[in-house]
């Protein structure tokens, strides 16, 4: 585990921003945030895009940049984002591109881990795009004259009354689109599940030309002034561990270490960790293992795979157990009618992934 700024990509965020300055690209950007619920959605006039950027971006070319605050680790979590987002939204598919953002609380948690990502984050998404495709229509309604009901969008084109719009064509021309509060995006009707067109199709991954090409970078590769490492030393229990003391006596022979902090791991999957803090991965991974750590093990402190499957056996014997998998058919009547059977206990190991 390393703790450090994973998703800074700093040329990316940088040559938005150098462009804007220098006027040469024009681009809307439209947001909405976990953390707070709502956001205004409006232009901040002079650079010609709508600030404050969230979650995606629309340039002058068409091009449409979704911004991840998840980490990349093999899953393509951005990509299964980007549907989400680009299904209310109604945009090209073709021409939308990725962009991992540095850490900010508006994006809520950076934590990508135990399947969250798409499920903490497909209402908030829908109702960015669904926001963002509203606000542009609106938009060209203005620009070409009508009601906004008089448009439909289709892959980031607008039509109606016999005219069309792109959505590239509406952020060139610094169109306002109104803005957006709590209230109004939680009020926004998103598509049913059998209406969606993007969402739940297997695409190829937005990603996946960078990593082929060596361009990709991955959390280890991020760098920033003055930037440390952490590698944790684990306690034999998960749960209920507390740390009474720590000997770094070994830990300080290893070049590039610099201290040690402890810490219970903020979402609660974790207590009881020791954080070896050093200058580069491998001497933070070498002093985790050098830290002499005693620990109260608490009320775990005799918890074995042993125990868990005794305890596990014992759930299925009294019908205690909270979740009921299967139960297709009369297997106990089955058994009972049966003149031969046969009778086994299968198990499996601890899945630590």
């Amino acid at each position: 585990m390393n703790i450090h700024n994973k998703s800074l990509v700093g040329k990316q965020v940088d040559r938005r921003a150098f462009l804007v300055a220098a006027g040469t690209a024009s681009a809307i950007t439209m947001g909405y945030g976990i953390v707070p619920m709502g956001v205004d959605m409006a232009f901040a006039g002079e650079s010609g895009k709508i600030s404050p950027s969230l979650f995606f971006d629309i340039h002058g070319d068409g091009q449409i940049v979704v911004h991840i605050a998840k980490a990349e680790m093999g899953q393509h979590v951005g990509t299964a984002l980007a549907q989400v987002l680009i299904e209310e939204l109604e945009a090209d598919w073709d021409k939308v591109e990725l962009s991992y953002v540095s850490f900010n609380p508006a994006h809520g948690l950076h934590i990508t881990g135990g399947s969250w990502s798409v499920n903490w984050t497909f209402d908030a998404l829908s109702r960015a795009g669904a926001a963002g495709r509203i606000a542009l229509i609106e938009a060209a309604a203005t620009k070409l004259g009508g009601k906004a009901s008089d448009y439909s969008v289709s892959k980031g084109v607008i039509t109606g009354n016999g005219k069309t719009i792109s959505y590239g064509e509406i952020a060139a021309s610094g169109i306002e689109p109104r803005a957006f509060s709590e209230d109004d995006l939680k009020a926004l009707k998103l598509k049913a599940a059998g209406e969606r067109k993007l969402v739940g199709q297997s695409v190829e991954a937005l990603d996946i030309p960078d990593k082929t090409r060596g361009k990709a970078t991955y959390g280890i590769d991020a760098k920033i002034d003055g930037m440390v490492y952490a590698t944790p030393a684990v306690p034999p229990v998960r749960y209920g561990a507390k740390v009474i003391s720590v000997d770094d006596s070994e830990a300080k022979k290893i070049k590039g270490y610099e201290r040690f902090v402890t810490i219970n791991d903020p979402i609660g999957t974790q207590t009881g960790l020791v954080m070896a803090i050093a200058n580069s991965y491998w001497a933070a991974n070498q002093a985790s293992l050098a830290l002499k750590v005693e620990y109260d093990l608490g009320p775990n402190a005799k918890t074995s795979l042993e125990t868990i499957h005794a305890e596990s056996a014992r759930l299925i014997k009294t019908g205690e157990a909270t979740r009921l998998i299967v139960n297709d058919g009369d297997a106990d009547a089955a058994i009972k009618a049966s003149d031969k059977t046969h009778t086994a206990t299968y198990t499996t190991g601890v899945n630590i992934h």
